[in-house]
């Protein structure tokens, strides 16, 4: 969170735009929460039976289709998308 309370002001500065700033807190949060369950192996690891780095690893492997997911979300909620 802090380091997005710091960009967005920043990329308002540098790009003097609304829309520019309202589309990168749109990605933000598009990559929030697609990144979340890369969080999700290591909080439940002890009810999974997972050692850290299994679930660090389980965690890495969810990030390539979140990545995917993400593209795909910015590309429906950009303009002219």
């Amino acid at each position: 969170p802090l380091s997005t309370m710091l960009a967005l002001p920043l990329a308002f500065h540098q790009h003097g735009s609304l829309p520019t700033a309202a589309s990168y807190s749109m990605s933000t949060l598009a990559a929030v929460a697609v990144g979340l369950p890369f969080l999700l192996p290591l909080a439940f690891s002890g009810r999974l039976g997972l050692s850290f780095w299994a679930a660090y690893g389980l965690g890495c492997a969810w990030l390539v289709p979140a990545y995917f997911i993400h593209k795909a979300v910015m590309k429906r909620l950009s303009p002219g998308g």
